[in-house]
């Protein structure tokens, strides 16, 4: 999409466990003007009733049908948990993305997995019916960890070997072995450095570090802020949301 499209970032966040009140935190604004009411909302729920993954599909699913159905049209950016959310996104997305590629039925249930529970399985569909719904309404829909916001995640095509303090070196989006920066066809950088995290885990993420420097967005800069801010609100209910108390119509403008 070109640079004057209209852009949304979104951020859910939440916690809660078997001893504390579970809470969700959002906000959603226009990446492209700053200016416009962010959406603010808060969803407390009960972690013995339903997953906290489960309360943040149907939120994200919620606002993303109410800017649908507002007219918005452009790139909607969701940051929000990868366990469970992000990585299920990924499959989601890849999937259908081959079935409208090569013109076959998506498949539901490949995506389902033993250990689901009913409700597992409703969230799962909730979040596939939205990246559709998205796309059929001529949006882009990516969604990506909350926790990389200060970062930029690698693609690393198979046979690519990487390693924490590579230095590579991007033109026209690519590395000479094919590697990538997710959701930025055009990257450009050299002697970027590469950083691990979760690297004791079975999903290492790749990353660089995101440039502060002056070419930085001002919508970008303050996505960190953003977050930090909304993480502050999880589990405390006597935070409130700021003073902004936009909607969706009034962000698809």
């Amino acid at each position: 999409m070109a640079e004057n499209t209209k852009r949304i970032n979104m951020v859910v966040v939440g916690r809660g466990g078997a001893d504390t009140a579970g809470k969700v935190a959002m906000t959603m604004y226009r990446a492209d003007a700053p200016w416009l009411d962010a959406v603010n909302e808060e969803v407390e729920f009960d972690p013995k009733d339903i997953s906290l993954r489960n309360v943040i599909i149907a939120k994200i699913s919620e606002k993303t049908h109410e800017l649908l159905g507002a007219g918005f049209v452009g790139a909607i950016n969701v940051h929000t948990l990868r366990e469970g959310i992000v990585l299920k996104y990924y499959e989601l997305a890849k999937k259908i993305s081959a079935s409208r590629n090569n013109g076959v039925p998506f498949d539901l249930e490949s995506c389902y997995h033993e250990f689901h529970t009913e409700g597992d399985k409703n969230a799962i569909a909730e979040l596939a019916n939205t990246i559709q719904d998205a796309l059929d309404a001529g949006c882009q829909f990516r969604m990506g960890d909350v926790s990389l916001v200060n970062y930029l995640e690698l693609v690393i095509p198979d046979g690519a070997e990487i390693k924490a303090g590579d230095k590579l070196t991007f033109v026209q989006g690519r590395t000479e072995s094919g590697i990538s920066v997710r959701s930025w066809a055009t990257f450009e950088r050299k002697n970027a450095e590469v950083i691990v995290m979760n690297a004791d885990s079975k999903y290492p993420i790749y990353v660089l570090r995101r440039s502060t420097g002056q070419t930085m967005p001002k919508a970008q800069a303050k996505l960190a802020d953003v977050v930090t801010k909304l993480w502050a609100k999880c589990p405390r209910p006597e935070l409130k949301t700021t003073e902004q108390k936009g909607t969706a119509s009034g962000l698809a403008a």
